[in-house]
């Protein structure tokens, strides 16, 4: 299918970043103007109360914020943001986790885990792990029933999110009641169809994934660790159901899709959703392309019907 005509818009207006040299990113400053960004967009987001948290982690604290209102019911879906691990904040997901919270009904805790480069794998993981036992421990703060609380995240977060899972069975500890999970990371992928066809002037080139994988990864333990490609795993049996959203035009389109086939295989109950006409992070442009919305409303409705059960 053609790609989403505004989504293409927003592809034609990027700078060609075949040639760019990505040694010269700074940061600090792309976090400070992706803060800048987000104060544009907060203004105009779906209402909900919020409420921030700060949450205690080994070697530190990390914030998380609470979207709710007087309609939300007691479901809870702790958000993990993508970023690369080394781009995303609390702030510049305002907008997406106040549009989770109206699409869904249900409460939405965002949490602000530490980055890298200067938190390297696997401090996101366990700040992750963290956050999602924290809420477990606050439910009676947070108005929410233990037993509908659902990880989700997109990207990297994604990929935090079903790393949670992993830890829960490895642990012995509660599992979550579901992980939505949008074009989540699974692993370095350098040789998938999708990783092939979709490197070069997608949104996510393989150049930039090289860097982000760089910026968060120690060495080649890391590497191949299974709460990182976590199709390395040895037992993916007994997780919790799974709604996975990929994206047509998406390098990380295929490992995503591989997880679902993975976690059916293994007895789960796993749902795989290709979004055609979209490319990666398409959830960050729900306030400008009417598919990307529908299928963020969508995901949404899906994650609060299965916590209500």
């Amino acid at each position: 299918m053609p790609l989403d005509p505004v989504l293409r818009k927003i592809l034609d207006s990027m700078p060609d970043m075949r040639n760019f040299d990505y040694g010269s990113i700074n940061i600090e400053e792309y976090r400070r103007a992706e803060a800048g960004e987000s104060r544009k967009t907060v203004p105009g987001a779906p209402f909900a109360e919020t409420h921030d948290y700060v949450i205690e982690v080994d070697g530190g604290t990390i914030g998380a914020r609470l979207y709710s209102n007087e309609k939300a019911s007691d479901s809870l879906i702790v958000f993990f943001h993508g970023g690369g691990f080394v781009f995303g904040s609390l702030d510049s997901y305002d907008y997406i986790c106040r549009t989770m919270a109206l699409y869904s009904g249900c409460r939405i805790l965002s949490v602000g885990y530490r980055l890298a480069p200067e938190h390297k794998f696997p401090t996101a993981v366990n700040d992750a792990f963290a956050a999602y036992m924290w809420a477990r421990e606050q439910c009676s703060r947070l108005k929410v029933d233990v037993n509908r609380i659902a990880v989700s995240g997109d990207s990297a977060g994604g990929n935090l999110a079903a790393a949670v899972t992993l830890m829960c069975k490895d642990t012995g500890k509660p599992m979550p009641a579901l992980q939505l999970l949008f074009y989540p990371v699974i692993g370095y992928d350098t040789t998938s169809f999708s990783q092939m066809e979709f490197t070069d002037g997608y949104n996510l080139d393989n150049y930039y994934t090289k860097w982000f994988t760089e910026k968060y990864i120690r060495d080649e333990a890391d590497l191949l660790h299974p709460y990182y490609s976590i199709l390395n795993h040895g037992d993916l049996s007994g997780l919790p159901e799974a709604i996975v959203f990929t994206a047509e035009y998406d390098t990380l389109r295929d490992p995503a899709e591989t997880f679902v086939y993975r976690l059916r295989a293994a007895g789960n109950e796993a749902t795989g959703l290709r979004a055609l006409g979209m490319f990666h992070a398409f959830v960050s442009h729900i306030s400008t392309s009417t598919a990307a919305r529908n299928f963020f409303s969508m995901a949404c409705s899906l994650a609060s019907q299965k916590l209500m059960k």
